[in-house]
């Protein structure tokens, strides 16, 4: 086996597996509970970000009769440092904050959205509302709020900003998909401040993707930074506005329609 494959085997912690005619490379498992030998792993690849930035593969198939062709070596070395070991050279001060909202977003948040809809008389909209700006609230005080402070100290290391925005970008995908599978309840399902929720979730995550390098660059001033972020927050909070207003014109269109079917069908003095 080639030294540079043992090398990397020991540094990103994959597994090596020999076989007659390849070298199998296994990625070791994003979660601890989970089997890096599970078939189902070798099904898929996990993306995130824009434009393929981050591909992070669980396995990787070497031929052995190939390691003396240097374009498949570079080729090789590429996919080895694409192996799903992102915590390799992370600082410690970062991995614990991830595992901290991680944790946070599974006591806190997700747990409002499983808890069910009571009906106290009040018109279930108003009861939606009052989730979703629970929801909110914890989502602001609980993560977004110490997102300047870990920006800043990985601000001097690549890996560290990779490693950030990559789980970042994971945890708004999930709380996206949350929210979806929430509007699938019949009392939320044509819900306008669950629907309002989903679009901010999705800002979110393309603003936080799209302001990436604006962070990290280091050429504007924090009074141009200020600037830049505050015109692009306000045209957000403009088409947020106007998302909202035709949201409430349509439920007032459906409440009309639904009651020209009623009284199509039963009748009215």
């Amino acid at each position: 086996m080639p030294p540079f494959i043992k090398q990397q085997g020991t540094e990103r912690k994959f597994f090596i597996v020999e076989g007659q005619h390849y070298w199998y490379l296994i990625g070791t498992a994003n979660k601890m509970e989970n089997n890096p030998y599970s078939f189902r792993r070798f099904l898929y690849e996990d993306h995130s970000g824009s434009s393929n930035k981050y591909i992070y593969l669980t396995h990787i198939v070497l031929k052995k009769d190939s390691m003396h062709n240097s374009e498949y070596i570079a080729h090789a070395s590429y996919c080895m440092s694409r192996l799903y070991t992102l915590d390799r050279g992370v600082s410690d001060n970062l991995l614990k904050f991830i595992h901290q909202i991680q944790q946070l977003y599974q006591d806190y948040l997700r747990p409002l959205l499983k808890k069910p809809l009571q009906q106290d008389g009040s018109a279930p909209e108003l009861i939606i509302k009052d989730r979703m700006i629970k929801y909110e609230k914890q989502l602001s005080i609980l993560i977004l709020q110490k997102l300047p402070n870990i920006i800043e100290k990985t601000s001097h290391d690549l890996n560290d900003q990779d490693y950030l925005f990559y789980h970042l970008d994971r945890l708004m995908k999930q709380m996206s998909e949350n929210i979806q599978d929430f509007r699938l309840q019949p009392l939320s399902m044509y819900s306008a401040s669950s629907e309002i929720m989903l679009v901010k979730l999705i800002t979110l995550r393309r603003l936080l993707t799209k302001s990436r390098d604006l962070f990290y660059e280091g050429q504007l001033s924090l009074d141009d930074d200020c600037q830049v972020m505050g015109k692009s927050l306000l045209t957000v909070k403009q088409q947020l506005d106007e998302t909202e207003v035709s949201i409430e014109k349509l439920q007032l269109f459906k409440k009309g329609i639904n009651k020209y079917y009623y009284l199509q069908k039963n009748g009215s003095f």
